[in-house]
């Protein structure tokens, strides 16, 4: 074998290592982007179910139904809506800091919204301590 011929054959074989590796990188990365959408998409799910149950019970709040345990209730409701609050903001303010330093937070747009109104929410669900 020539030494043109193995020069251009050591290349080749470090390019495929190169792709190789590219590839299972890439898939690393989709994995790990699945899994952070699994987050997120509990994240909000719990957030919604907190939100639909503090709000029934403030319903129930000054009616017939009105008890101590109904107030008890709220409060241990609305501390877990906090926390809930709190976790999609914690999940979700990483993607908007990396979409900001790669300039395409207008592709997340939502997620943006989502965060901004978590934090309203927060302050809400922190009025009703007082």
């Amino acid at each position: 074998m020539a030494p043109a011929e193995k020069d251009t054959k050591d290349a080749k074989d470090a390019k495929d290592e190169k792709n190789v590796k590219d590839a299972k990188d890439a898939k690393a990365l989709s994995i790990k982007a699945k899994e952070e959408g699994k987050l997120r998409q509990q994240a909000l799910v719990t957030l919604n179910l907190q939100v639909a149950l503090f709000r029934d019970l403030l319903l129930d709040v000054g009616g017939s139904k009105d008890c101590p345990a109904l107030r008890e209730k709220v409060r241990r409701v609305r501390l877990a809506a906090v926390d809930a609050v709190l976790r999609t903001y914690k999940t979700i303010l990483p993607n908007i800091a990396d979409s900001l330093s790669e300039g395409t937070i207008m592709d997340h747009g939502q997620l943006a919204c989502l965060c901004l109104l978590a934090r309203l929410l927060q302050g809400e669900l922190e009025k009703c301590l007082r």
